[in-house]
């Protein structure tokens, strides 16, 4: 079991990056985040799932998961498991082993700047509705096996500059998304 931050009720940044940790991430882990803003848990060894989510603290705005272990579906068939945080701003967990479709109620987080679920397994089509998620300047979502068309309400994004959806299944046309600068890697 990691580190229990609810050891350290006045903490704001738990950052333990590019280190070799390991451990399990599970409910106590999310729980025990009360006051937490930012979980930095990049490049490290961690193992889990997110299942448990939903117990993380609304006050969480950066959830950083990425090159860790972590296998499995993301949570979205519980209803509402991303529309408890309702501060998150940045969401990155690429280059982990996530697999299923991409949870309908990351839609509900509508402060979030940066979605980067990219190098996982991931499939299905996106059926995530865009419509709140106006402040939303990084969607990328390269290298997993989604398919289908793109949602037309992607282009309520008016503050993307970065749309990285290479390396997927995509078909049919790209709505029209209005921003000035746009990158297609």
């Amino acid at each position: 079991m990691m580190l229990e931050l609810g050891r350290f009720p006045n903490l704001l940044v738990f950052n333990v990056s590019n280190n070799s940790f390991t451990g399990m991430l599970n409910s106590q882990t999310w729980s025990a985040s009360n006051g937490t803003e930012i979980l930095d848990l990049l490049m490290n060894h961690f193992v889990g799932n997110l299942g448990s989510l939903e117990n993380c603290s609304s006050s969480l705005k950066e959830l950083h998961l990425d090159v860790n272990s972590l296998p499995g579906s993301l949570p979205g068939e519980l209803p509402n498991v991303f529309g408890n945080l309702t501060n998150l701003e940045f969401f990155i967990a690429n280059s982990n082993s996530f697999s299923g479709s991409l949870p309908l109620s990351l839609g509900l987080c509508s402060k979030l700047h940066v979605l980067d679920l990219q190098n996982n397994s991931l499939t299905g089509s996106i059926d995530l509705n865009f419509t709140r998620m106006n402040s939303l300047c990084t969607l990328n979502l390269a290298g997993n096996h989604f398919s289908g068309p793109l949602r037309n309400s992607l282009a309520d994004c008016h503050q993307l500059k970065i749309l990285s959806l290479a390396k997927n299944g995509f078909a049919g046309q790209i709505p029209f998304v209005s921003v000035e600068v746009l990158k297609l890697f």
